[in-house]
């Protein structure tokens, strides 16, 4: 077999076979981490477990069981420490032994107290998981009680347990293991957060946007109940007056909740005149009437008749709006509108914009775009039927107020976009 398969490791027992079906993927064919190795455990308990309440065969089934959710629940705590320096780099794991520690007591402090300074929002989901995993060190602290029968120092396990129902087990492990999905749940989104760069030393994104909500507007900054608030914020954050400041900088310069103190940041490059220049290229391509809500019924052979006759006009127009983006729109410019566009498919993060933004490789320094690039990229977005959905929600998001009032005015949008009519309702609220 190995002949067959050069620099792989096969024996007769461990190899691939027929039917190919079963055949598992293992190292880097699949490339599974903790969490892979941990779901599998956990599976392997509940299924034999299933098993043993079925056969009642439990005094022999209670040792893989317990075995199985034990080190399930080591390689999550220990999949969960590798998360925290992907939320925060400046996070040192260097003194946790990953490979060598296996006291869960241990493990699952370690995590808890290096959380705690990742992010405060692990409080609550710890808190509910710190009696599980403290009943398990307590029996089972280094995964041998129910390994082998007698310890290192041939002591017999269990002998002050002696009753284990696996009923009440399960139980309790499936409720371990949703709130430890919830955990990583919770990692995922901070790591996600946090690849923002909106925080401080001990300020996250959530409470850096909280101070935003309680500071009043700019134009009051210079009142003297200001400096009441700032000392206010200061004790409540438990932060000296230089990280304040930092927080503050973040707010001035963020698209989302520099909004919260009426302070606004418009488009780097892309003005108004731009949009309407592009969105009269769309107009072309896609008549807005083809967006009013109503039953649309499709004549297929109307539309082959259309297509066909619609050929020559679709290529002036396309030669119109390659035209008319390249002559008045720059090329910065017209790139800030492509990456609106993609922004807008996820509304996710402000910051991810400008991401974006800079990836764009129309943009990259040193790189020499042809005309027949930019021409491609121009009908690239010209051509997409989400082009005004998409552009214009990047808009309202990011607050370009401005610019979205005008496109409306010039056309019309609130006639064919709801979202237009319901945002300028709870701008009326928030006034």
């Amino acid at each position: 077999m190995s002949d067959d398969y050069p620099g792989m490791k096969f024996n007769d027992t461990f190899r691939g076979d027929e039917p190919t079906q079963y055949n598992a993927c293992v190292g880097n064919n699949g490339n599974p981490s903790y969490r892979e190795y941990a779901d599998g455990f956990a599976d392997a308990a509940i299924i034999l477990i299933d098993k043993a309440l079925t056969t009642l065969d439990i005094d022999e089934q209670i040792y893989p069981i317990c075995f199985n959710m034990r080190h399930s629940v080591e390689l999550r705590l220990k999949h969960q420490i590798s998360q925290l320096k992907l939320i925060r780099s400046e996070i040192s794991l260097d003194d946790f032994d990953s490979a060598g520690s296996h006291d869960i007591g241990n493990i699952w402090q370690y995590f808890k107290d290096k959380s705690e300074k990742v992010d405060k929002r692990f409080s609550p989901i710890v808190d509910s998981i710190d009696g599980f995993i403290n009943d398990i060190a307590e029996i089972d602290p280094t995964g041998q009680t129910f390994r082998y029968p007698l310890s290192n120092e041939s002591v017999k396990h269990l002998v002050d347990v002696s009753i284990i129902n696996v009923v009440r087990l399960k139980e309790r492990f499936t409720v371990l293991r949703k709130k430890l999905e919830e955990l990583l749940y919770l990692s995922d989104s901070l790591i996600r957060e946090y690849q923002q760069g909106t925080y401080t030393n001990n300020l996250s994104r959530v409470d850096i946007e909280k101070i935003a909500e309680k500071l009043p507007d700019i134009s009051k900054w210079g009142e003297e109940s200001f400096d009441v608030i700032r000392a206010n914020l200061k004790l409540e954050y438990s932060i000296s007056s230089r990280e304040l400041s930092d927080a503050i900088n973040h707010i001035k310069k963020h698209y989302e909740f520099s909004q919260k103190i009426g302070l606004h940041i418009g488009l780097s490059n892309a003005k108004s005149d731009d949009l309407v220049v592009f969105f009269n290229c769309l107009v072309r391509t896609h008549p807005l009437e083809n967006y009013l809500d109503g039953p649309r019924i499709v004549n297929f052979q109307g539309v082959m008749d259309k297509a066909i006759s619609r050929i020559k006009e679709d290529r002036e127009n396309d030669i119109e709006s390659i035209n008319d983006c390249k002559s008045k729109i720059e090329i910065d410019a017209l790139i800030e509108i492509f990456s609106l566009y993609e922004f807008g498919r996820y509304l996710d993060y402000s910051e991810y914009f400008q991401v974006v933004f800079n990836n764009e490789i129309l943009l990259k320094p040193g790189y020499e775009r042809s005309e027949q690039e930019i021409s491609s990229a121009i009908l690239h977005y010209v051509h997409k039927k989400n082009a005004y959905d998409f552009i214009l929600r990047s808009l309202i998001f990011l607050g370009q107020k401005d610019i979205v009032d005008k496109l409306n005015k010039e056309f019309e949008l609130s006639k064919y976009f709801d979202f237009i009519e319901d945002r300028e309702v709870i701008d009326e609220e928030e006034g």
